[in-house]
């Protein structure tokens, strides 16, 4: 029996409703109770026929109850409230390149508020104006009318009461092409829509000059933080320059100690060079001189095996 799945009446529906803060918590599911209310909005049953049983699974309400929250609801605009948040919220699913107006008269044979007799229908009915997209999907909806009058009744303030409710739901109303019989083709009606038009030109009039102001600022803004950002590039590069030179000057202390180093090395290499040549030359000299006193040690000895062989 649902008429909208309950995951997205929990999702679209539900978070736009109030929530009672005082007392104790209800303990009727919520979305149930939603759900019950969109079967009497879409079926059009009477409220004493509503399948309160069939539709509530736990805790239950009557239908009075039911109603009773309606009413609450829609007489402190909450309802309305929440179908024109769910409206803005999907307005990119709209076709609104031609929006039309009609009127719809409903029976009322038990009476009530803004009833009259239609001599079309032989029946006291109400009467009320929508304003549909173009794929049929109803925007809006004006205050009922008793069903006596004809459909051009009060129509400056009921179009004008239209157009507020599409600006709510975030619709611009500038540049719409609006569809509507002739029933509504009056001069009150023209003037309402050039009225509107005005309206309209001039608050876009008006946010354009708002957003000069806000691109003027941000212009400002922006060349203030370009400036700033200069500055603290040119800073940043002076700071690494000096950094960079600093860094220089200290490789160039370091590879000059280094070459110092390297000198004293090399020096004391070279004193050690000479030191080894000269001390090879001593030996090379004691070298000769020992080879001398060898020689002259062999001769002394063959001098003595060749005499008597006494000495050997």
């Amino acid at each position: 029996m649902e008429v909208l799945p309950k995951d997205i009446i929990r999702t679209w529906i539900l978070p736009h409703m109030p929530q009672s803060t005082r007392g104790r918590p209800s303990r009727v599911d919520p979305v149930e109770l939603l759900e019950a209310l969109l079967y009497k909005l879409k079926t059009g049953c009477q409220w004493r026929y509503l399948p309160v049983k069939q539709i509530f699974t736990g805790a239950t309400l009557t239908w009075q109850g039911v109603y009773a929250r309606f009413n609450t609801w829609r007489k402190d605009g909450s309802w309305k409230a929440m179908w024109l948040n769910v409206l803005k919220a999907n307005k990119h699913l709209l076709d609104c390149s031609s929006v039309q107006l009609d009127g719809s008269h409903t029976p009322a044979k038990n009476g009530g508020a803004a009833v009259g007799y239609q001599a079309r229908q032989k029946a006291r009915t109400t009467t009320a104006l929508f304003l549909a997209d173009n794929q049929g999907q109803p925007l809006a909806c004006a205050t009922p009318q008793a069903g006596n009058h004809h459909d051009s009744y009060h129509l400056a303030a009921l179009f004008e009461e239209l157009c507020v409710l599409l600006e709510v739901a975030g619709i611009a109303v500038a540049g719409l092409f609006l569809n509507a019989d002739r029933a509504f083709d009056t001069t009150e009606l023209r003037q309402a829509c050039v009225e509107e038009l005005k309206v309209a030109c001039q608050e876009q009039e008006q946010q354009a000059a708002a957003l000069a102001v806000k691109v003027d600022d941000y212009h400002i803004s922006a060349v203030a933080r370009e400036g700033k950002l200069r500055e603290e590039m040119k800073l940043q590069a002076e700071q690494v320059r000096n950094e960079g030179l600093q860094q220089r000057a200290e490789l160039r202390r370091e590879m000059t100690d280094l070459v110092l180093k390297l000198t004293e090395r090399l020096a004391h290499i070279d004193k050690t060079m000479a030191l080894v040549e000269e001390r090879t030359k001593v030996l090379t000299e004691a070298s000769k001189e020992q080879d001398s006193r060898n020689k002259w040690a062999d001769r002394i000895l063959a001098r003595l095996d060749g005499s008597d062989g006494a000495i050997r």
